[in-house]
């Protein structure tokens, strides 16, 4: 049952049954990964484009993946989200690439701080950005505003979601930094720590002969 703690009418907000979510232990295995670099183990078909960048923390954003379907400027989905949010959930939030009213706060990130929500995928804007800082969150989003978001819905939570050029589902992996967003399918996971170390053995090989073999014809 919800335990919303503002005055809302939730009678057009859809809420998913729980649904399973990988251990911390798991996700620290990515915890050195790089979003670029996991994107080109799934030849970048869940790589978000540049439109989501980061505008709030530093190092590598890794958790499970919560999707929310909110209305352009509106945010009660999240709201509600966050009633059943878990400790290393990333909320990811499809606000249609809205230009409007912020989807994201100063309120809401002290909610998510609360429930150990370690950060956010907004295909939208967010505001306070102060605030999300000093909250040590990771915030991903398409800009900022100082307006503020409406609260009527409708609103989805716990289902599959488009957030900008890839499809996120409950229990996905988010991988995010300085780079952007990558999305890892859940059932995907083990083939892509298997691809990451495939990857960086390849990239080592690579930059050694760039220090030892290569010189540019300048130098010769």
């Amino acid at each position: 049952m919800a335990r919303m703690i503002i005055d809302a009418d939730l009678s057009n907000v859809r809420v998913n049954e729980p649904w399973e979510r990988r251990e911390a232990s798991e996700l620290e295995r990515l915890k050195d990964a790089e979003a670029a670099v996991v994107g080109d183990t799934l030849n970048h078909l869940t790589t978000m484009s540049g439109r989501i960048r980061r505008l709030t923390g530093t190092g590598t954003l890794v958790g499970n993946a919560f999707p929310i379907s909110v209305q352009p400027g509106d945010n009660l989905g999240v709201w509600r989200a966050l009633d059943d949010a878990k400790e290393g959930d990333v909320l990811v939030i499809n606000a249609r690439g809205s230009f409007g009213a912020a989807i994201l706060g100063g309120q809401l990130g002290k909610m998510m701080v609360e429930a150990g929500v370690v950060g956010a995928v907004v295909d939208g804007p967010v505001r306070d950005l102060d605030d999300l800082e000093g909250y040590g969150l990771q915030i991903f989003a398409t800009g900022e505003t100082p307006m503020g978001p409406s609260k009527f819905g409708p609103a989805e939570v716990g289902y599959p979601v488009a957030c900008d050029s890839a499809v996120v589902r409950p229990g996905d992996i988010i991988v995010g930094d300085r780079d952007g967003v990558t999305v890892i399918p859940a059932e995907r996971l083990e083939e892509v720590l298997d691809g990451l170390k495939d990857k960086e053995e390849a990239e080592k090989k690579l930059f050694d002969r760039i220090e030892h073999e290569w010189r540019p014809k300048s130098k010769q």
